[in-house]
């Protein structure tokens, strides 16, 4: 009876909550984790460091995406998530997408 009464108490306090405060700038851990992410998986078509240069013009360096005026972290979240002509279809895990996510946005300039 008692463990009912405490399961009660414990879903209407996690129903009633305020939501969980979202980082207004993500953990610089998640930006190195991005930057590491990219340069194995991103920089044999696009320049990953904001000094680097790619060879060729296979496509556009990150720190460019990331000034774009249409760049946003929902954005580039929605543009991991689909298949594109011109990219490998990766399938990201959540984290990794955000993480790299939080890496081009660090490239922007400030």
């Amino acid at each position: 009876m008692r463990l009912a009464a405490l399961l009660t108490i414990l879903l209407i306090g996690a129903l009633v909550a305020p939501p969980t405060l979202v980082r207004s700038q993500p953990l610089q851990s998640s930006v190195e984790a991005g930057r590491r992410f990219a340069e194995i998986w991103c920089s044999g078509c696009h320049a990953v460091e904001l000094k680097a240069t790619r060879s060729g013009s296979i496509a556009p360096d990150l720190s460019t995406i990331a000034n774009k005026r249409s760049t946003t972290s929902r954005s580039l979240h929605i543009f991991l998530q689909k298949s594109h002509n011109k990219m490998p279809n990766f399938v990201l895990e959540k984290e990794d997408a955000a993480d790299v996510v939080a890496y081009v946005l660090s490239l922007r300039a400030k």
